[in-house]
């Protein structure tokens, strides 16, 4: 008979369990594991239209700054207000950065989203000077939201393709500024109307908004730096499910810990 000691099992059983055991998953590993795919592309294209949107509101300035001066009849020095509010807006909007850092990325982006497109339309309705300064202000304040989007996009990209989409990004800025001069061409040379033009450029921001309702979730980075790590992980969960699926083994509830 053998006498050699006998191995206890559940030690071996544990080793098995612990080797086929998926390993834990940093929160830079599992956003690497997002690969491209449509779910990026649709951020991308909600991030930039939000970018087109503020360069449309900026440029617009150029356009409507002498017919408003003509129509209200204020003095040269009282129509710098109208371009002296929207960058003064701008300004007050760059807080739309720590507020994202408190409060969260999606509904910074929506907030500044939907107030560029509000106050961009109800512009176009004002009956004095003062409040078309008022608006723009406001208008302004939104524009300064633009960090939004550039914040969104790095943290829901892997690291392969995020330097090329922010770059990407950069350019719906160029295709707002392309746009701008068209829609005045139309409005200002055709219909001779300030009004349809602001009208006209409130458009896109509504689309960037609704866009933002259904293309842009919350980032997990951010829900996890705020300690909410079980809702990072769940938020994760579901972007997989949008993207690849393959990408979840490796994923489980022990990680959040980590994630």
């Amino acid at each position: 008979m053998d006498d050699s000691p006998t191995k206890p099992l559940h030690n071996t059983s544990l080793t098995m369990l612990d080797a086929e055991r998926p390993p834990q998953l940093t929160i830079d590993q599992a956003i690497d594991r997002l690969e491209k795919g449509k779910f990026q592309q649709r951020l991308l294209i909600a991030s930039g239209m939000c970018n087109a949107v503020n360069a449309m509101a900026v440029m617009s300035l150029s356009f409507i700054r002498l017919p408003v001066r003509m129509e209200f009849g204020v003095s040269i020095t009282k129509a710098s207000w109208l371009s002296a509010s929207v960058f003064f807006g701008i300004l007050l909007g760059a807080l739309f950065g720590p507020l994202g850092d408190r409060w969260g990325r999606k509904p910074m982006f929506l907030i500044s989203s939907l107030l560029t497109a509000v106050l961009s339309l109800a512009s176009s309705f004002v009956t004095s000077y003062g409040a078309l300064v008022l608006l723009r202000f406001g208008v302004g304040c939104g524009v300064g939201g633009t960090v939004i989007p550039f914040d969104i996009l790095a943290e829901l990209t892997p690291s392969q393709v995020r330097g090329s989409y922010l770059l990407y990004l950069g350019y719906f800025w160029t295709v707002g500024t392309s746009v701008t001069p068209a829609l005045a061409y139309f409005a200002m040379q055709l219909h001779e109307s300030w009004r349809l033009f602001l009208m006209l450029s409130s458009i896109p921001a509504f689309v960037s908004s609704i866009f933002g309702i259904l293309w842009v979730p919350e980032s997990p980075r951010w829900l996890h730096e705020m300690g909410r790590s079980e809702d990072a992980l769940r938020k994760y969960t579901v972007l997989l499910q949008n993207c690849y699926v393959d990408a979840l083994s490796g994923l489980n509830a022990p990680c959040a810990q980590h994630f």
